[in-house]
């Protein structure tokens, strides 16, 4: 998730005119970071000027760059320390397989349970919930599924039809996509 601007403030405190000629961001996560400035050019004694920083994380945890700012004070340049952290969904199922036995073709078996768990730094943005075969499911779990919490998922067997029967529950969010496999025998 992008977060919010960061304004930094350039100030010539020295006794001579401060020309700054360029303002570049690197280190590991330099993408991460953009920039805009009304700096590229000659700083008055005690005049100012200022760069707002943008960070849209590209990837989960820390995300640290530097920017620097290239002008003729002593040493050339100054750095700035970028520092922030991408957060994200991290979604974890407590089963992925549910085996329902044997059933009667035509009758509704007890609801077996799955709880969704998101154990990320982000939200987990739910966009669909499916189920396919001899399969039914109810679900608490919404549209969205905040950092820590989790939800629960009820998934029932009806055999239409003896034999074998298999089936999937499948939930897919801003992480992927995440399967459940079912089955169950129609007696």
């Amino acid at each position: 998730n992008a977060a919010g601007a960061q304004t930094v403030t350039v100030t010539n405190t020295g006794d001579g005119a401060l020309t700054i000629r360029g303002i570049g961001i690197g280190g590991p996560a330099a993408g991460d970071y953009s920039q805009g400035n009304n700096c590229i050019r000659t700083l008055a004694i005690g005049a100012s000027c200022s760069i707002t920083v943008n960070f849209s994380p590209r990837a989960y945890g820390a995300r640290n760059a530097t920017m620097t700012l290239l002008d003729n004070g002593q040493g050339g340049s100054q750095a700035i320390v970028l520092r922030g952290s991408g957060a994200a969904p991290r979604p974890i199922l407590s089963n992925g397989y549910l085996n329902f036995g044997g059933r009667g073709a035509g009758s509704a078996s007890a609801p077996q349970n799955v709880v969704l768990f998101n154990s990320g730094t982000g939200t987990l943005s739910i966009s669909g919930m499916s189920v396919s075969g001899d399969f039914s499911m109810s679900s608490s779990c919404g549209s969205s599924l905040g950092s820590g919490a989790s939800c629960m998922i009820s998934v029932t067997f009806s055999p239409q039809d003896t034999g074998p029967r298999a089936g999937a529950l499948t939930i897919t969010d801003n992480a992927g996509t995440q399967r459940i496999t079912l089955s169950g025998v129609g007696t």
